[in-house]
């Protein structure tokens, strides 16, 4: 502003100069201390909208530089998780000229920690129940053959849908939560008596119906989403 300032002193002392010696009219020297400031209000509003803009370049930059490292991480995390999947394959490759192949209803899925075997409920339980019946457990035998290849840590999680426990409300007074808590239990218990599996190797949790792998509103999401997760913990920071 101290060009403003210069300016409208310049201004000030020549029209001042001429009114006092009569050459312009009082009107005329209003005029031209008004027309200076309208200039400076001009150009106070360019710089302001200029420093408007400059801030909002600068936060699109942030914003870029934030973006560009959440897509870094995100490629990062995909090389990872391709990495797994074939490190993932070659295993299970192995495995199925080992063992044969495993039963319906178990898939196997790399994962950010490992890898998981993934298990139909019903494959497993009989509805509303936590016991695991016979077909289960040859399952869970066929899974344990492959889990004493390794040694790693193990955690055995399960899952239910949205859907109350109406046959056994007696039995798991707590719901979902408790029914998947026992479920989980029962496998881990199989996998340790039956299956061989070091006890110091396995945990166990009940999530109950709030980690949904599909949306439970459909019979097949819901069908998804009532499993057990028999979780491979490879990663050095577990």
């Amino acid at each position: 502003m101290e060009g403003g300032v210069v300016r409208n002193s310049i201004v000030v002392l020549v029209a001042s100069g001429l009114l006092a010696t009569g050459c312009v009219s009082r009107e005329k020297y209003v005029g031209a201390t008004n027309l200076v400031e309208q200039q400076d209000k001009v150009i106070k509003e360019q710089r302001e909208s200029q420093a408007a803009k400059d801030r909002e370049l600068a936060a699109a930059r942030d914003q870029l530089r934030i973006n560009q490292a959440e897509l870094n991480r995100a490629v990062s995390s995909e090389k990872s998780l391709r990495s797994a999947n074939e490190q993932l394959m070659a295993k299970v490759n192995d495995w199925d000229a080992k063992f044969g192949k495993l039963p319906t209803g178990t898939e196997i899925v790399a994962t950010d920690s490992g890898y998981e075997f993934r298990i139909e409920g019903e494959v497993l339980f009989d509805s509303g129940k936590a016991e695991v019946k016979s077909e289960g457990k040859k399952t869970l035998a066929e899974i344990a053959k492959r889990l004493q290849a390794v040694n790693d840590r193990i955690e055995v999680d399960g899952h239910t849908d949205n859907v109350p426990v109406k046959v056994t409300a007696n039995e798991f007074p707590m719901g979902n939560l408790q029914l998947s808590g026992m479920r989980a239990l029962h496998v881990a218990d199989f996998l340790i008596k039956d299956g061989g599996i070091p006890a110091e190797r396995l945990s166990y949790a009940g999530y109950g119906e709030f980690q949904p792998r599909e949306s439970n509103a459909t019979d097949e999401g819901r069908r998804k989403n009532r499993r057990v997760e028999i979780k491979v913990i490879t990663t050095a920071e577990h």
